[in-house]
């Protein structure tokens, strides 16, 4: 199982430090601390786009619909994480609704709400080619 990220106030420093230890040293501290923010603010992008998605997406459930259990979000979070995964990539929204639907018995409203949402970045991008058939 993949181990959960969590995000505190000592993350950043921590991260940093890693870095630095990772590629530092006293010859090259410069060189350490430039490559160590760099990755620090791609790990930062990476994870707090996931990590915001999901907040304002729990935001909205508790909000819009206090009948659904607790326990319930974490499905909701799969789904979520796998629509921002492979709707920009082609996938059918309405496929990814039919399957956790069947496998997890989730309501089809919310999930069509929650990728409704306007903050969220499941859509696809316009930038992307379609494969041409044939």
């Amino acid at each position: 199982m993949a181990k959960n990220r969590h995000l505190s106030y000592t993350s950043t420093p921590r991260y940093r430090l890693k870095m630095y230890r990772l590629f530092g040293g006293q010859e090259y501290s410069q060189l350490a601390l430039e490559v160590s923010d760099m990755a620090q603010a791609k790990w930062n992008e990476e994870y707090g786009r996931f990590h915001n998605a999901y907040l304002r997406m729990k935001d909205y459930i508790l909000r819009n619909h206090p009948n659904v259990p607790v326990a319930q979000l974490g499905l909701y979070r799969s789904f979520l994480f796998k629509a921002m995964k492979e709707i920009p990539n082609g996938a059918d929204p309405e496929d990814l609704i039919n399957e956790f639907q069947k496998k997890a018995g989730l309501d089809t409203t919310i999930m069509r709400e929650i990728l409704a949402l306007p903050d969220l970045q499941v859509s696809k991008s316009e930038t992307e080619v379609t494969p041409k058939k044939g």
